[in-house]
């Protein structure tokens, strides 16, 4: 499994930040069944997007919210031997 995140935090005011992030993500699998030889392989990616809001209504509270997305890879293989997809 590999992945990379890049994020930004911008302020636009002195009470409100804002927060966007991306995220790409590969995942790969190899299978192989040693009784009948069959080979399973699969490779998954996906770019998924977070973003968020602080408030900051006194220098000793903040308020966070947030959204995000990611993706889920289910490994393995369906009875006719193929490749489980991921979901989102």
């Amino acid at each position: 499994e590999v992945g990379a995140f890049i994020q930004n935090d911008l302020w636009i005011s002195q009470s409100f930040k804002l927060l966007a992030g991306l995220r790409y993500g590969e995942i790969r699998y190899d299978n192989r069944n040693l009784v009948t030889s069959a080979r399973a392989r699969q490779k998954n990616d996906a770019t998924t997007a977070r973003l968020g809001v602080v408030w900051k209504p006194m220098d000793t509270m903040s308020v966070y919210a947030s959204f995000a997305e990611s993706f889920q890879q289910l490994i393995g293989t369906s009875a006719t031997n193929q490749p489980f997809l991921p979901t989102r």
